[in-house]
């Protein structure tokens, strides 16, 4: 059965269209009423790759061979790189890094990535990781800044001061310290911080808003190998940033195994940005024009880049919320001074941009970083034979079946768990008593 065309239906669209039209002004008009909105800056995605340091291949992951799978189903990766590594990149995957910024890039992962080492400040017998005070977890992280600094220095690669926290993401206080030392978001699977709750009431149920937690912005993240259609549909309907996770044996089966995700967000929309998790953390605020064709922008980083598309001088009314813990030092734009108002719980400031530029706005906290002064050295035995562990199991048992099968039993069973010290013990307990029973049948054997 056909629907007929109701002419006074058509005729009040044409009426109402003709209104919004005439409200559109530069815009069309289903354009101004999205303006009119509080809506995110664009649609973006990422994927990150926890661990690996800069060594061609790192386990299944091979660098230049994933390039050109990047360059053909068009995303961006983000390392997430543990800063205990800081020294030992090679400059064939470090230049990769450099000339292909656009594809590759390198956030923070913890720093010797011990484990859960931002694991609670105190802790029960009940509690599967041993505890880790506030102030050792400010001393890792100071050291993580100044060992990516470092990083930085050895390799000309750029790092985005955003945390991926190693197994899963810190108590709330840890955010705080990531806010004073000039972090500008941690990005997790989970992103409620561990011993809080997820809050009861968010201020737009429209578009999204990240998740705060002591002033600093916390961002969910998704398994890649879990991620379906639906998955994708409703992120990018609440504007929420796709983020995706994998490690190198993700690529067990073929480089480009991650391609066909990215083709269906690319397909679902065109408009999508692969960006950094540094780009996106500086893309998270909303914006609403104004009836003068100005903007209002709430901020949610400290660090956000504002661009002005159109061809005109706009005026961009800036509100960010503000505990004010620790103490602001500076605002700047562009690197300079810039004026802030302060109030109760928020600063904001106005900042005109011309016509196709854009500004950086950032926000520097009080804190006592003294890069030159913090001991980077590698001299932690237990964290070394960890490190150099991890190497062997990514580099060489990730290499045959015998190997994968045994990895996967160590994590499936949750050995992992019980540390250094105690799988050692364990370690030497079984093999004696392999080396015990195998004499022992030998032995039975022969007096047979």
């Amino acid at each position: 059965m056909k629907l007929k065309p109701n002419r006074n239906v058509f005729a009040l669209l044409l009426t109402l269209c003709g209104e919004f039209y005439a409200l559109a002004g530069d815009c069309s008009t289903l354009e101004n009423i999205g303006e009119r909105t509080w809506h995110p800056p664009g649609y973006f995605a990422n994927l990150t790759i926890d661990d690996p340091w800069l060594k061609e291949p790192y386990g299944h992951l091979k660098y230049e061979g994933f390039l050109n799978e990047m360059e053909e189903a068009n995303f961006h990766t983000t390392i997430a790189f543990i800063p205990w590594n800081y020294d030992r990149c090679e400059d064939k995957v470090a230049s990769l890094f450099r000339e292909h910024p656009d594809r590759f890039s390198v956030c923070v992962h913890g720093n010797n990535h011990d484990h859960y080492e931002f694991y609670k400040y105190e802790t029960t017998l009940k509690d599967s990781w041993p505890e880790k005070p506030l102030c050792e977890q400010e001393e890792d992280i100071v050291q993580a800044v100044a060992r990516m600094e470092r990083f930085s220095e050895l390799t000309g690669i750029d790092y985005d001061r955003v945390m991926v926290f190693p197994h899963a993401i810190a108590p709330a206080e840890t955010l705080g310290l990531l806010k004073k030392y000039g972090f500008i978001s941690t990005v997790n699977a989970g992103n409620i911080p561990l011993g809080s709750k997820l809050p009861s009431v968010q201020t737009s149920k429209h578009s999204f808003e990240p998740l705060l937690f002591e002033n600093f912005a916390s961002l969910d993240r998704r398994s890649a190998s879990t991620v379906d259609n639906s998955d994708i549909e409703d992120g990018l309907s609440r504007g929420k940033p796709l983020l995706f996770y994998v490690h190198h044996e993700f690529f067990e089966n073929g480089i480009n195994t991650f391609n066909p995700i990215a083709e269906m967000v690319n397909a679902i929309e065109p408009s999508v940005q692969w960006k950094s998790l540094g780009y996106i953390s500086r893309h998270l605020y909303l914006l609403k024009k104004r009836e003068n064709g100005d903007y209002d922008v709430r901020s949610f980083s400290k660090s956000i880049e504002l661009e002005n598309n159109h061809n005109r001088d706009v005026t961009y009314f800036v509100q960010k919320e503000e505990t004010f813990i620790p103490p602001i030092k500076k605002v700047t734009v562009d690197g300079k001074s810039y004026s802030y108002k302060r109030n109760d719980d928020e600063i904001t400031m106005e900042v005109v941009i011309p016509a196709g530029e854009s500004r950086l706005i950032d926000i520097e906290y009080e804190n006592d970083l003294d890069i030159a002064s913090v001991d980077i050295s590698k001299d932690d035995l237990r964290v070394t034979i960890l490190r150099r562990l991890s190497d062997f199991r990514d580099m060489t048992l990730a290499t045959n079946v015998v190997g994968r099968a045994a990895t996967h039993f160590y994590y499936e069973t949750e050995l992992y768990k019980l540390g250094l010290i105690k799988l050692t013990v364990l370690l030497f307990i079984l093999l004696t008593v392999t080396i015990s029973g195998g004499y022992y049948v030998r032995k039975h054997i022969r007096r047979r």
